[in-house]
């Protein structure tokens, strides 16, 4: 249900003591350089259907022309654009890059600007200036979700992203083109901030704090004041527009129910959190413009949806485009229930299976983020109904998520129907979560696995990806296990390709957390062999 979260001074997390035990071992800087580098992003066209479906949370800019640009990341994972001017939809433009999780997208003048994590996590951003789109071009940090945009008349451009340290950091570019450095804005974070300028002096950033709540933080010509929660309780980010007065914000969430909220700000006051409906799988993007706002999110149909408030009354949900499905994986894909990646460079896949608790998933993603490792993880539809806010959690990170079927059973012991229910059930609660396409990206519950059962799941758009070596932390220390034995098997196993199998949970009844516990002696210990990481679509493209 949509509930009114607790109010304090600032964003809070639960984990947040525990996190700053830690904090002494880690040097937390957007500043810091990042991995990757320019061609991590690349620009160009890129071979993609007419009608890409959106695989993330869109951005919305108004146009002074009377229409919204509206930017989202395709199923290629590059950044598309698109025109609406309140009734019909322009073709797709694909600005190629590849990014992490959403974009974000701000007016700055006459300047167009498109923001996005990079696959280095650094921040990446296109301009177009005199109709015409510049190149990708970085500005560095290690981003943790996705980012932020505003932009002001003169040109001035903001960034804001969430660091490793799960706090809010903002970085400066003028209009000359010159860069601040990376400023931290306090706060914890649990999804990518938004931000949007307000009339002459004011800009306004929201965030989803630790508590679930929605906060603002907003600056003045008198400088940035505290944190102000608005309360709610949301698993993704927040959006903010102009209101059609042009004189306050607007804030829409996700609540907990996936419906559209509002909070309409108004002379220094707010509405309160009010439903406008639908059925949303994660952040919706909003901007306002000649009177209106226009409210864009994903459906269940993995179609981007539109509403819009205009004359003082709300519109009815309208799908934007019919979107094209997931390209089926590659013939050679198929039949095999792959050990490893066919590589023969030096980079290792960590992979994380949830079907039991969520116990040692706040170290796991601490650990990732904080020594920017990607990662991917293979969720059952059961810990996603379970754990709806963790399952966000792994989302906004960015994290590539896989299908691990609805209830964690043995596939050969089911019959062809009951097993496609599995797939099919599994990917649709994962999608109505945290608003994740899992496909092609299968694991078998307990590696069991047969011609059958591998055949109906390639059938499904999906290629079967076991192990290469399991750690073995789950049997705990009443196993036998210890995050020496852990380390030892990972390292035992190191080849180019490797797969390594972890878990997400604790022990049953010793509840130990041996993966998360040995999770930065193994990525330490990697990096040291000259080796990197990748996630499984290394494998699947």
């Amino acid at each position: 249900m949509w509930a009114l979260g607790a109010g304090s001074r600032r964003p809070v997390g639960r984990r947040a003591a525990a996190l700053a035990a830690a904090a002494s071992l880690v040097v937390f800087a957007l500043a810091a350089v990042p991995l990757g580098g320019p061609g991590a992003v690349p620009a160009g066209a890129q071979s993609v259907p007419s009608n890409q479906a959106a695989t993330s949370a869109a951005a919305v800019v108004s146009d002074p022309g009377g229409f919204d640009h509206v930017f989202y990341r395709g199923q290629t994972t590059g950044v598309f654009v698109r025109t609406y001017d309140g009734a019909s939809w322009s073709a797709q433009t694909d600005l190629g890059g590849l990014i992490i999780g959403a974009p974000a997208a701000a007016r700055a003048g006459t300047t167009l600007a498109v923001a996005g994590r990079g696959l280095d996590s650094a921040l990446w951003v296109r301009l177009r200036t005199g109709g015409a789109w510049g190149g990708w071009f970085s500005l560095d940090g290690v981003l943790t979700s996705a980012p932020a945009v505003a932009g002001h008349p003169d040109g001035t451009i903001e960034v804001f992203g969430r660091g490793t340290d799960d706090q809010l950091w903002t970085r400066t570019r003028a209009p000359n083109g010159s860069l601040s450095g990376w400023t931290p804005l306090d706060g914890v974070l649990t999804t990518a901030p938004a931000a949007v300028v307000v009339g002459a002096g004011r800009l306004d950033v929201y965030v989803t704090g630790g508590d679930r709540g929605v906060w603002r933080r907003s600056r003045s010509t008198a400088g940035w004041a505290w944190w102000e929660p608005l309360g709610g309780i949301t698993y993704s980010a927040p959006t903010a527009a102009v209101s059609p007065q042009g004189t306050d914000a607007w804030v829409f969430v996700r609540g907990t129910n996936d419906a559209l909220f509002v909070n309409a700000g108004a002379g220094g006051s707010w509405s309160g959190w009010q439903s406008r409906g639908g059925v949303l799988i994660d952040a919706p993007a909003a901007a306002g413009r000649s009177g209106r706002v226009d409210v864009v999110g994903r459906g269940t149909d993995n179609a981007l949806w539109v509403t819009g408030h205009l004359g003082g009354a709300w519109s009815g949900w309208s799908q934007a485009w019919a979107p094209a499905p997931p390209a089926a994986p590659a013939p050679s894909l198929r039949g095999v229930d792959w050990t490893r990646i066919p590589t023969s460079a030096p980079v290792v896949a960590l992979t994380f299976d949830a079907g039991a608790n969520a116990e040692a998933l706040p170290w796991i993603l601490y650990w990732l983020k904080t020594k920017n490792v990607p990662a991917t993880f293979f969720l059952t539809g059961q810990w996603v109904r379970t754990f709806p806010a963790q399952a966000n959690d792994i989302a906004a990170a960015g994290f590539l998520v896989g299908n691990h079927t609805d209830t964690h059973p043995e596939l050969t012991t089911l019959s062809d129907a009951q097993v496609r229910d599995q797939v099919v059930n599994g990917q649709d609660a994962i999608l109505r979560a945290n608003g994740v396409e899992t496909r092609p990206l299968f694991r078998f519950p307990f590696g069991d696995v047969d011609s059958r059962v591998l055949g109906i799941v390639n059938g499904l758009g999906y290629v079967g990806v076991r192990w290469t070596v399991d750690t073995l932390g789950w049997q705990g220390t009443s196993g036998g296990q210890s995050v020496q034995t852990v380390f030892n098997r990972v390292m035992a196993a190191l080849q180019p390709g490797e797969i390594v199998l972890m878990h997400i949970g604790s022990h049953p009844t010793d509840r130990s957390m041996l993966d998360a516990a040995a999770l930065p002696y193994i990525i330490d210990g990697i990096r040291a062999q000259g080796y990197g990481f990748v996630t499984m679509s290394a494998l699947t493209g």
